[in-house]
């Protein structure tokens, strides 16, 4: 009788351990994606260019974007998912941007080349050398609230020509993220929870020339939506107006991407 009592207590802690090991596999947090990088998946995404206000300039007549997983390419020891964009020009989907991708433990990376070109930097009508240089840059981490650093870049004497005059510049440019909010969209008539990370992308610099110096500073958010099983869903750069009395007025214009019908293999 003992024999039998102790053989039935073993199989209870035994079968208490397997629905343990269960439990711990179908953890939530282990199991989320929020990127589906199965080569052909696709998105159709309604783009839309901002005006100051960050109003759409023509909400009737978005440009029409699809992004693909086109295969993928290692770079800085990671295996990053090919997202190329296609914008629809005369019915034709032709190829505009390349974005680099990978979805690792609850994190987003990027390849730096997307953001130079999504920030367009260049065009702010002073003259720094904002270009980041190439590298794979975390951008998102699903699993914490808490801000964190993208990038940074110190500033020191660069020499610039502002208005005819040669000057120096000090500061600091730097891009951070952080989960900024939760929220319901309507994504081809289904009701999808998502979830918002803002990227704080800011100049704060001192332009010097003589014995004057000018501070400057410049801040504007690129926003992302994500949701589970479907990845990218919503995408907005803010427009900021650059002002500087007698020194800079300069509207710098943002967009909106907002998805609207997508194909994905999990």
């Amino acid at each position: 009788m003992k024999i039998i009592k102790f053989v039935g207590m073993l199989m209870l802690v035994a079968f208490l351990i397997v629905s343990c090991s269960d439990d711990s596999s179908t953890n939530p947090e282990k199991t989320k994606n929020y990127f589906p990088s199965t080569t052909g998946n696709y998105w159709i995404f309604n783009e839309y260019t901002l005006d100051i206000d960050n109003q759409k300039e023509n909400p009737d007549i978005p440009t029409i974007d699809s992004a693909a997983i086109t295969g993928t390419e290692i770079a800085f020891g990671k295996t990053l998912s090919k997202y190329d964009v296609f914008t629809l020009i005369s019915d034709i989907y032709q190829k505009q941007q390349e974005m680099r991708l990978a979805y690792e433990s609850g994190s987003f990376y990027i390849r730096s080349n997307y953001l130079n070109s999504m920030m367009k930097l260049d065009n702010l009508p002073i003259d720094l050398p904002l270009q980041l240089p190439d590298s794979v840059l975390k951008i998102i981490d699903t699993k914490s609230s808490a801000e964190f650093e993208v990038f940074s870049k110190t500033l020191k004497d660069i020499p610039i020509s502002y208005s005819g005059i040669n000057a120096t510049v000090n500061g600091e440019f730097k891009i951070t993220s952080k989960k900024s909010a939760e929220d319901v969209m309507t994504i081809n008539g289904v009701n999808v929870k998502t979830y918002k990370y803002t990227l704080p992308i800011s100049l704060t610099v001192t332009i010097k020339y003589g014995f004057l110096s000018i501070p400057i500073s410049f801040t504007t958010n690129y926003n992302l939506w994500i949701a589970e099983n479907i990845g990218i869903v919503k995408t907005h750069l803010e427009s900021k107006n650059l002002y500087v009395e007698d020194v800079v007025d300069y509207d710098y214009l943002g967009f909106q991407t907002e998805l609207i019908r997508y194909n994905v293999a999990k």
